[in-house]
């Protein structure tokens, strides 16, 4: 497993997606929940970053900071379950919305 994290526009995403596409990785970003909650609560695609970094920090005060990460570890675990021998890892991006050591030593 990869996890990619950092300062926003510093291309974490661009490479994990990079790595995942061109090594048969699984990729799952972090702020997946936090965009689903936002279109749950806001009825739209695009949020601006800022509701979008009160909605992470509500999760994380609400369920924990490595709820973002576990979540992300257990998609990517139904992922290489459902397709065995798809994925040869998994890449993680986004870090600044969740704990990934956390959610790892706790799954």
């Amino acid at each position: 497993m990869l996890a990619f994290t950092g300062p926003l526009g510093r291309g974490c995403t661009y490479v994990a997606q990079g790595i995942a596409e061109h090594r048969g990785f699984f990729y799952y970003s972090l702020s997946k929940p936090i965009h689903e909650e936002a279109k749950a609560r806001k009825g739209r695609r695009k949020v601006p970053f800022s509701v979008l970094q009160d909605i992470g920090n509500e999760l994380r005060r609400r369920e924990g900071p490595g709820y973002l990460a576990g979540v992300a570890l257990e998609e990517a675990g139904m992922a290489l379950q459902k397709n065995q021998g798809e994925y040869k890892g998994v890449v993680l991006d986004g870090g600044r919305y969740g704990r990934v050591r956390v959610a790892a030593r706790e799954h």
